[in-house]
């Protein structure tokens, strides 16, 4: 097209599955003039949230969600303030969350809050797939530094990782993938377990401490400390 003339190419497609978003970011990247690439729908959204970080001449956005002119469009609100397309660069690192579906996720605007507190240059984006060895070889030479994972893709992401932490070998699953700095590929853990146990445990806090109140006035003429204190201590070790 610019052999023919054009002074500003543009590509539209849809993406059918997450891996057609690569290569379109790819054509980006090997671009030799101003050039607009997107793939469209939700598996091409990242197109667009990730056009100034690959060069991209421009993106479109929509002044709200129900005036959306394409499937996967985001709102100007959305790339400038949860995205940081303004700020997006070359050098900005990449994060995202894997899931099927993931449109729900809050992990974006967690991370992306958390970046811009610390000053980091990067950005966090939802990434719906479909097949997660596909996506992973896909996109390995893209500048992604981690990953959160979410179902169904957790045991997947287990063996896709180049290697794991204990915990995680035990679990046979991972919800974390971090690319390592010696080039060995992804080590993936497991931090579920963790959230699980500390839920339960504030669950048996709160409940033996209602319980306690109540039998403490009988434990004390006992002079014997609350079985339930005790069982809450049991529980814990």
């Amino acid at each position: 097209m610019r052999e023919a003339g054009a002074d500003i190419v543009k590509i539209a497609t849809m993406a059918n599955d997450i891996s057609d978003a690569a290569v379109v970011l790819s054509l980006l990247q090997q671009k030799t003039g101003p050039t607009i690439a997107l793939a469209m729908g939700e598996r091409g959204q990242i197109t667009r949230l990730l056009a100034a970080k690959y060069g991209g001449h421009l993106t479109f956005a929509a002044l709200s969600d129900a005036r959306a002119s394409a499937p996967g469009q985001p709102t100007i609100a959305q790339l400038q303030q949860l995205y940081g397309f303004a700020q997006q660069g070359p050098s900005t690192k990449l994060y995202g969350i894997m899931g099927n579906p993931v449109h729900h996720s809050k992990s974006p605007l967690i991370h992306n809050t958390a970046f811009r507190h610390l000053g980091h240059d990067g950005v966090f984006v939802p990434l719906l797939v479909d097949d997660l060895p596909r996506f992973m070889d896909a996109f390995q030479e893209h500048d992604f530094q981690g990953f959160s994972v979410t179902i169904p893709h957790k045991e997947a992401a287990h063996k896709a990782a180049a290697s794991r932490d204990p915990v995680a070998d035990q679990i046979g699953a991972c919800n974390t993938l971090i690319r390592q700095p010696d080039g060995s590929g992804f080590k993936g853990f497991n931090t579920d377990w963790i959230a699980a146990i500390s839920a339960i445990e504030r669950v048996l806090a709160a409940g033996s401490s209602e319980a306690a109140a109540a039998t403490s006035s009988s434990s004390s003429e006992e002079g014997q400390p609350s079985p339930l204190q005790v069982g809450c201590e049991v529980s814990r070790g």
